[in-house]
């Protein structure tokens, strides 16, 4: 099987989420792939609508991906392997939270996916899209292959593993709550930064407020 390459990375509730992003990408290492890129950056609104995303323009979810996507950083990865298309889709599980945690319980997604399209990361779907990602990424951001991209990616790890984890299913509660009573969104809003907050003590109360008031908006 050739070696192929794959474009990836981590969603703003996995980066604000110190643990759950490290443990995904210490998950993803065990895949034997060879990390080729390891960046944090934080692409426009317009670049995403209309290049990365622009598939989905007109889709009712359209602008609140965007919102979500823009929130916070993204870490991006380029990675190499044998079949590691499929094999970190996989390991990831379906796009929706709620069928992940259905249909494979042991995906990342079923484990530490919050809601709905609050789905950690974003990783190619075929070598097609791999290599039309990877170019566009490359063109916009200069992605460059990196000798030391995997000790960077280990350091990441080890700094973020040992974070505090808040269990996933504390958040998906108060998603319950707000579906079951959306005139309290301010209320539980403010719970759910309290989440946050225990996972991530560094980020400013603001960002994790205006974090809290984009994905509620996904219920």
């Amino acid at each position: 099987m050739p070696m192929e390459r794959t474009f990836f990375f981590l969603k703003p509730d996995a980066v604000i989420r110190n643990h759950v992003g490290a443990k995904i990408l210490d998950e993803i290492l065990t895949l034997g792939c060879e990390p080729k890129t390891f960046l944090t950056l934080s692409p426009s609104r317009h670049f995403l609508s209309n290049e990365h995303y622009y598939m989905h323009k007109g889709k009712p979810f359209f602008d609140w991906l965007l919102d979500f996507v823009t929130s916070a950083n993204l870490i991006v990865l380029v990675l190499e392997g044998k079949d590691i298309i499929k094999k970190v889709r996989e390991t990831l599980g379906p796009t929706m939270v709620e069928k992940a945690v259905f249909e494979d319980n042991s995906s990342l997604r079923a484990r530490y996916g919050l809601f709905r399209g609050v789905n950690l990361a974003h990783a190619s779907d075929s070598s097609l899209s791999a290599s039309s990602e990877l170019l566009t990424w490359t063109f916009h951001f200069s992605l460059r292959d990196d000798a030391q991209t995997r000790e960077k990616l280990e350091r990441y790890i080890s700094i973020h593993l040992d974070s505090k984890y808040v269990d996933t299913l504390q958040y998906r509660s108060l998603a319950e709550e707000l579906e079951e009573h959306p005139d309290r969104f301010e209320e539980i809003k403010k719970d759910f930064v309290n989440l946050l907050r225990k996972e991530n003590n560094k980020l400013e109360n603001r960002k994790l407020e205006d974090f809290a008031e984009v994905v509620l908006a996904a219920i």
